[in-house]
């Protein structure tokens, strides 16, 4: 990734790095660059996506339309659905029906993430893992207190410290509710990183997200 050069953020390009940059094509996303538009398009010829929440795969295909890529983002697609297929019988040959959570300590709260969500999608649809009750499927996340852990007692749970939540850390490993969960006890806590949890969406991605929940999911 040395070689990348960085051109802002996703809600906040910079036109000086992108002229720089001399691209002959620009797509951005809507809403993101809808500010710096006519900017962009004084550039160069500029398209903006409408963002697919979580849907890495409508997007893939717009970008695949716009490039004439569209047969290379097919067989992506069907690579992805052998291998997330292919992880998911894996998984459940290791754990059946084993409830399995993704969990995140914030500075003021805990969150555990449902399907609508780039890590819950790879968790609860294309690895097809069971939640607890009490986990959103129709929703990105949720917001739970120290007191509703015993009733999600999941066996597994993939779990983001953030470095800015000591406090919270602290107050969970001290719990007595936290450490007896199945998933405590059973020592089925599995680290996870924020800029691919949290932030990562697409194919590269999800793909790397399926291989760290097999590897943790099907150790001994």
């Amino acid at each position: 990734m040395k070689d990348v050069k960085f051109l802002g953020t996703i809600s906040e390009a910079n036109p000086e790095a992108i002229l720089a940059a001399d691209p002959g094509l620009i797509i951005g996303t809507s809403p993101g660059q809808d500010k710096t538009f006519d900017q962009l398009s004084k550039i160069a010829k500029t398209i903006l996506l409408a963002q697919s929440e979580y849907d890495w795969r409508k997007t893939l295909n717009e970008f695949a339309r716009i490039v004439g890529k569209e047969e290379k983002a097919k067989q992506l697609l069907e690579d992805y659905k052998k291998k997330s297929e292919a992880s998911a019988s894996l998984v459940k040959a290791a754990i059946g029906d084993q409830t399995v959570v993704f969990l995140r300590i914030l500075p003021k709260e805990y969150r555990v993430y449902g399907k609508i969500s780039p890590a819950g999608s790879v968790l609860y649809e294309d690895l097809a893992l069971r939640a607890p009750a009490g986990v959103p499927m129709d929703k990105k996340q949720l917001a739970v207190s120290m007191e509703l852990m015993p009733e999600l007692n999941p066996d597994h749970i993939f779990l983001l410290a953030q470095d800015d939540a000591e406090q919270k850390i602290k107050e969970l490993q001290s719990s007595p509710l936290w450490k007896n969960l199945n998933a405590v006890k059973n020592n089925r806590i599995y680290p996870v990183d924020q800029r691919l949890w949290i932030q990562g969406e697409g194919p590269i991605a999800s793909s790397a997200m399926l291989d760290q929940a097999v590897k943790e999911l099907t150790k001994k």
